[in-house]
């Protein structure tokens, strides 16, 4: 069974425009992002095809691969907006 989010993180995720809503576990010290479904899947698919595309190309070093994977994960979870 899924949790249940509140209200407050209702009007969040309305008020975010579709990107990721960072919540705060003060006891844990963790983040953790509230998405839609459509969001995480969407956002799977194309960091799916980004690496396919650096395979199929087969000239990006493997420090500049996970440099970018590391680039769009930040983005995606917000840092960079």
């Amino acid at each position: 069974m899924a949790t249940k989010i509140t209200s407050e993180q209702r009007d969040d995720l309305l008020a975010s425009q579709g990107q990721p809503v960072p919540v705060e576990d003060e006891e844990g010290h963790k983040v953790y992002f509230l998405v839609e479904a459509d969001y995480l899947h969407t956002s799977h698919e194309q960091l799916r095809v980004l690496i396919q595309e650096g395979i199929n190309a087969r000239h990006i070093p493997a420090a500049g691969a996970e440099a970018e994977l590391l680039r769009y994960a930040d983005q995606l979870a917000g840092k960079d907006a």
